[in-house]
């Protein structure tokens, strides 16, 4: 499925499935409700992404390039997007406090990550096994990026604010080193896995 300048928009409990779907030259997927966008290729060049209330993506492999966008808002804590291989060169990622990415694989190069509120006292910006994130931060100030059941293995950025704590297991952007709420986000991540698997 290809969409070209065009635009797909999700409501309610809408659900569609397809093998590979190519958003390009702006295309936008828009997904609001309970929509559930379910595809083995799911990728975007110069195309746009919006995820918004209870609504996720699912694909085997998710990819953004060339300035294209992906919009994340959630009032409740919440995978948005389930995938093995997230990958986005030069996009840009704006994610909301409460939303988080779950992916066997990430890496994330060239990109603006943009997140106001978040803080370490919310959900890591992804659940990941293996990680590249030669990235620029904008907007984000001690907040956790990745959290793993496993350590972490990832290629970060030289002279950069990413520390690790909880022997690899969590990656953290900033100067805190506070590890008391470390319980609670691994728990509201496992819950949250658990209810997303069920669908």
């Amino acid at each position: 499925m290809g969409v070209d300048n065009g635009e797909i928009y999700m409501h309610d409990c809408a659900t569609m499935q397809t093998t590979a779907a190519f958003f390009n030259g702006n295309g936008l997927l828009s997904l609001d409700g309970k929509a559930l966008f379910n595809s083995t290729i799911l990728s975007f060049d110069v195309g746009n992404l919006r995820v918004s209330e209870n609504s996720q993506v699912l694909a085997v492999n998710f990819s953004m390039t060339s300035y294209s966008k992906f919009l994340v808002t959630s009032k409740q804590i919440e995978i948005k997007i389930s995938a093995q291989n997230f990958e986005c060169q030069n996009t840009i990622l704006e994610i909301d406090s409460k939303s988080f990415i779950q992916a066997e694989y990430v890496n994330i190069t060239g990109c603006t990550l943009k997140s106001q509120q978040r803080s370490y006292h919310d959900v890591p910006l992804f659940n990941a096994q293996k990680v590249v994130l030669p990235s620029k931060i904008e907007q984000l100030g001690n907040c956790d990026l990745v959290f793993s059941d496993s350590q972490i293995i990832a290629i970060l950025p030289n002279n950069s604010n990413y520390k690790f704590l909880f022997g690899r297991k969590l990656l953290r952007y900033g100067d805190s080193n506070n590890n008391r709420i470390a319980h609670v986000m691994k728990t509201a991540l496992l819950l949250q896995f658990m209810n997303f698997m069920k669908l």
